[in-house]
C-alpha cells in the first residue's frame, strides 16, 4: 500500500514539474518592462513626498535622477536573454527530470527514511514542530552554559543577546547586551541595548536606552537606528521640531536604497501632521549638534491616545483587555504583560484599573524607574490637583521613589510640591518647584510659574 502511494506521488510531482517544461512558452512581462512600471511608480512617489513636505526641492531632484538613471539602465536590458529553448531541448530535459526526481527520491529513502515501517504509520506535525522549538529553547539554555562558564567569551555573549533578541525574551537580552557592553562596548552593541530597553519599555525611549544611544552616535555619528529613536524620544515629549529635525537630517543623509527610509519619512509626516508643521520649516539637525536634547533628562509619558470608540468598539476592546486581564491572572510574573496592560487600561481612560496594573509591574522590578512614571501617571488622572485635600499617600511615595532613582524627574518634582503644597509647606513646594523648573519640561513651565506666583 506504502509503494502504491510513494508511485502516486511520484506521479504528480512529475506532472507538475514537468507541464512548464513541455508546454509551449507563453507571452510574459519581461523584467525590464516590470522594473520601468516600478520606477515611474516611484517618481509619482517623490511627487506626493513634496506636497506632503517630506521632501525639499533639492531632495526631490537628486531622488529624481537616480530614479532616471536607473530607468535607463532598465532600458538597456537584453530581453532577448529570458527567452525559453527550443522544443528540443525542452523534451530532453524533461526525460531527464522524469528519470531523475524518481531514482533521487528512491536514493534518499533508503539512506535517510524508514523502508520497514508498515502502512498506517503517520507523522504528527504537531509534535514535529514542539521538537523543534523544544531543540531551539535547548540550544538558547546550551548557550547560555557556555557563557556561564566564561563570561569574557564575547563570541558567546554576542549570539547569546541575539538569540535572545530574535526569541523576544527582552528581559535577558537586557541582562546579556550589559554584559557584552563591558567587553565590547563599540557602536554596534550600545545600539542593540538601546534598542532592547526600549522594546522592553513598550516602544518607549528610556533614560537608559537614551544614553546609550547618544554613546552610540559618539562612536559613530552615522548609526541611523540611535537617530531614529531619539527623534521618536523627542516626538513623545511633546517636542515635535526636535523630531522632524533629527528625522530630516536622517533622512537627507541616507542612501536612497535605505530599506528604513520610507518608514522614517511616513513617521516624520505624522508627527508633522499632528503638530501642523511643515517638515521643510524645520533645519535639519544632528542629535550630537547644537543643545543638548531637551529629554536628556527623562520626562513624563505623554498620555497615551483616549480616542472616541463607538459602543461597538469599546465593547470589542473591553473584551480583548479583560482576554489580557485574565491571562495575567495566570501569569502573574510577567512584567511586559502587566505594562501592557496598563496602557490598555490607559487608552480606554481607567486610570484606577491601569493603577493597579502598574503597580504590579512595579512589584516586579521595584529599581526600574518605568513603570513607576507609568503608575505615577495613572495615579495622578484619578485627583483633582486643585482640591484641599491632601494627596494620595501611594502618589506621594512613588514621587519620592523616582526621584531616588532620577533626582531630576520632573513630574515627580511637581507632585512633590504639589504635596508640600498642601500641606502648607511653601518653601518645601517652591524648592520642589523650582528644581523641576529648572529640568525645563516644556508641558510644565506655565503650571509651576503659576503655582509658584500663587505662594508669594
Amino acid at each position: 500500500m506504502i509503494w502504491i502511494l510513494m508511485a502516486v506521488v511520484v506521479i504528480v510531482v512529475l506532472a507538475v514539474v514537468l507541464w512548464p517544461v513541455l508546454r509551449a512558452p507563453s507571452a510574459t512581462k519581461d523584467r525590464a518592462t516590470y522594473d520601468m512600471e516600478v520606477f515611474q511608480d516611484q517618481l509619482k512617489e517623490v511627487d506626493r513626498d513634496i506636497v506632503r513636505g517630506v521632501l525639499t526641492e533639492a531632495e526631490a531632484v537628486s531622488a529624481r535622477i537616480e530614479i532616471q538613471r536607473r530607468i535607463l539602465s532598465a532600458g538597456r536590458a537584453d530581453v532577448e536573454a529570458h527567452q525559453t529553448s527550443s522544443r528540443g531541448k525542452r523534451i530532453a530535459l524533461a526525460g531527464g527530470v522524469a528519470i531523475a526526481i524518481p531514482a533521487l527520491a528512491l536514493g534518499i529513502y533508503l539512506s535517510v527514511g524508514a523502508p520497514a515501517l508498515v502502512d498506517g504509520v503517520s507523522i504528527d506535525n504537531e509534535s514535529a514542530n514542539a521538537d523543534v522549538q523544544d531543540e531551539a529553547e535547548r540550544a538558547v539554555l546550551r548557550l547560555a552554559d557556555k557563557v556561564a562558564r566564561d563570561p569574557t567569551n564575547v563570541e558567546n555573549l554576542f549570539l547569546l543577546a541575539r538569540s535572545y533578541r530574535e526569541t523576544r525574551q527582552w528581559d535577558d537580552a537586557v541582562k546579556t547586551y550589559k554584559q557584552l557592553l563591558e567587553l565590547k562596548p563599540d557602536a554596534d552593541t550600545y545600539a542593540n541595548y538601546g534598542e532592547a530597553l526600549t522594546v522592553q519599555a513598550g516602544g518607549r525611549v528610556t533614560p537608559g536606552a537614551h544614553d546609550a544611544f547618544l554613546k552610540t552616535l559618539g562612536l559613530d555619528r552615522t548609526e541611523p537606528r540611535s537617530r531614529f529613536y531619539l527623534g521618536l524620544e523627542q516626538a513623545e515629549n511633546n517636542n515635535p521640531r526636535d523630531a522632524i529635525a533629527i528625522w530630516r537630517d536622517l533622512t537627507t543623509s541616507a542612501p536612497q536604497d535605505a530599506p528604513w527610509l520610507n518608514t522614517v519619512r511616513q513617521q516624520m509626516a505624522q508627527v508633522a501632521q499632528s503638530a501642523s508643521i511643515a517638515p521643510m520649516s524645520v533645519e535639519p539637525r544632528h542629535p550630537l549638534d547644537g543643545a543638548p536634547l531637551a529629554s536628556a533628562a527623562p520626562s513624563h509619558p505623554a498620555p497615551a491616545p483616549t480616542a472616541s470608540f463607538s459602543p461597538e468598539q469599546r465593547q470589542m476592546i473591553e473584551g480583548m483587555v479583560g482576554g489580557l486581564a485574565a491571562r495575567m491572572e495566570q501569569s502573574p510574573e510577567d512584567f511586559s504583560g502587566w505594562m501592557m496592560l496598563g496602557r490598555s487600561y490607559t487608552v480606554l481612560q481607567k486610570p484606577e484599573d491601569a493603577a493597579k496594573a502598574y503597580e504590579k509591574a512595579v512589584t516586579l522590578k521595584p529599581a526600574e524607574l518605568e513603570p513607576k512614571l507609568q503608575l505615577e501617571s495613572a495615579l495622578l488622572a484619578t485627583v483633582d490637583p486643585e482640591a484641599a485635600a491632601p494627596l494620595p499617600a501611594r502618589l506621594v511615595s512613588v514621587a519620592h521613589e523616582i526621584l531616588t532613582l532620577h533626582p531630576e524627574q520632573p513630574e515627580a518634582l511637581f507632585v512633590a510640591g504639589l504635596d508640600r503644597a498642601k500641606a502648607g509647606d511653601k518653601p518645601g513646594a517652591r524648592k520642589f518647584w523650582n528644581a523641576a523648573q529648572k529640568t525645563g519640561a516644556p508641558a510644565l513651565q506655565d503650571e509651576i510659574t503659576r503655582r509658584l506666583k500663587a505662594l508669594n
